[in-house]
Parts: structure tokens; C-alpha cells; sequence
């Protein structure tokens, strides 16, 4: 399994789009911090020029974080996808590859967002103000709790995209369940009073929540996104490997 890891990511580095992403990225975060630092220049009553401010745009934009994660996943398989029935003819284990794939997109998602991580903090210390409030540590908590559902909605676009799925099915099923689903099911809390509990624990609840939490500075351990991503995450993977290991290439 390491030998074919290591030859997987061989083939990811040598693609540009990870890093064509990676630099898009880092560009849309300098601009938009540099429009915050002018903008404050400019006006003593700007009050968005802080670096809560930046760190509350990158915490409460769950959905197109999600969204970078189908990206990557689709970096990862892509054109691959054609090679895979070659490496099952050629003796290569269904399981090294679901799971191989799965653990090489996941490690570069978890890398993209690591780098990006460290480019706002680094900007936001040099060009915003607010940079003796104690934010970095509520920051990197916030963001922790958003980990297991980022993880779990990458999970659903690396299992759908080895089965071939349409990009546009993949990103309208996730952006309905992590972010459509809680304001749908929110508007009948109403008639059937006991969905109020279950929809705190749906993941779009639990974005809210914890961007509120970092409103008020007082981020803690969000311990049932941790449940929820990982129970996701789980089902979706075995459900996904043993159609897999049936899958008829």
C-alpha cells in the first residue's frame, strides 16, 4: 500500500491545478485584507478593518470550504479515474486504491487548508488592526470544529467521484445537506416540535453556532461536530468501499 501511495503522489504533484488553486486562493485572501487595510486608511469610522472581522469571514464560509474540498477531490481523481480499472488489471487491490485515494485527498485538503490557515494569520498580523486581542487561539478552535464536517462533506465528494458522479449532482447534493437542509427542515420546527433538537446537530446548525461562538470570543470544543463529521464520514466510506469492491470496471 505505501508503494502505491508514494506513486499516487507522485502523480498528484506533477498536476498544476492543486497549486493553480492553492495560489488562487492565497491571492483572493491578500486582496481581500488589503481592501480592509485601505478601506480602515480611509475612514475612521470603518470599523471592519480587524482581524476578528477577517476571521470571522474565513470560519462563517463553511459551504465554500466545502467546496475547495470538491475541488481537490476532483484534482485527485479526475482524469485517474481511467487508470484505476488499469490498476485493478494490473493486480493493485481494490481496497489499496479506495482507500490510498481517500487518505492522499484527504492529506492535501487538510494541507490547503493549513497553508491558507497560516497566510490569514500571517496578513491579518501584519495589515489589520486587533492584533493584541487573543483571537489567533479562538481562530484555530473555531476552525477545528468545522474539521470533522469539512472531512465528512470530502468524504462525499471522493466516494461520489470515483463512481463517476456529475460535478453538478456532487455540488448540489452537498451544498443541500450542508447548507439547504437546516433553514428547510427549520420552517416545519413549528408543526413538529421535536426537529428543533435534531436540527442543531445537522451541519449547517453547527457552522452557525460555532461562528457565533467566535462572535463572542469564547470558542469551545464543539464536541458533537466532532460526532456528526464522524459519523458521516464512517458511513459514507464503508458504504462507499463495499459498492466499490462490487463496482464493475
Amino acid at each position: 500500500m505505501i508503494n502505491y501511495m508514494k506513486s499516487e503522489i507522485y502523480r498528484f504533484n506533477r498536476k498544476k491545478t492543486f497549486s493553480i488553486l492553492l495560489a488562487i486562493t492565497s491571492i483572493l485572501i491578500l486582496s481581500l485584507v488589503i481592501v480592509l487595510n485601505i478601506a480602515g486608511r480611509g475612514s475612521s469610522t470603518f470599523e471592519y478593518n480587524n482581524i476578528m472581522f477577517l476571521y470571522r469571514n474565513v470560519v462563517g464560509e463553511g459551504p465554500l470550504i466545502i467546496m475547495l474540498g470538491f475541488i481537490v477531490s476532483n484534482i485527485l481523481l479526475g482524469k485517474d479515474l481511467n487508470l484505476i480499472k488499469a490498476s485493478i488489471h494490473g493486480g493493485v487491490s481494490r481496497s489499496k486504491i479506495f482507500w490510498s485515494k481517500f487518505l492522499i485527498g484527504t492529506g492535501y485538503y487538510i494541507l490547503l487548508g493549513i497553508i491558507l490557515v497560516g497566510i490569514t494569520i500571517i496578513l491579518g498580523q501584519v495589515f489589520l488592526k486587533g492584533t493584541e486581542d487573543p483571537g489567533i487561539k479562538n481562530y484555530i478552535m473555531a476552525l477545528l470544529n468545522m474539521l470533522p464536517i469539512l472531512i465528512s462533506a470530502f468524504a462525499i465528494s471522493y466516494t461520489f467521484g470515483i463512481f463517476k458522479i456529475k460535478s453538478s449532482s456532487i455540488i448540489i447534493f452537498l451544498l443541500f445537506v450542508y447548507g439547504v437542509l437546516e433553514p428547510i427542515l427549520n420552517l416545519f420546527t413549528g408543526i413538529f416540535e421535536p426537529l428543533t433538537k435534531i436540527l442543531g446537530y445537522l451541519p449547517y446548525a453547527i457552522f452557525l453556532n460555532n461562528l457565533e461562538y467566535l462572535r463572542n470570543k469564547n470558542v469551545v470544543f464543539m464536541s458533537e461536530a466532532w460526532i456528526i463529521g464522524i459519523i458521516i464520514t464512517i458511513a459514507v466510506l464503508i458504504i462507499g468501499y463495499r459498492k466499490f469492491k462490487k463496482k464493475d470496471f
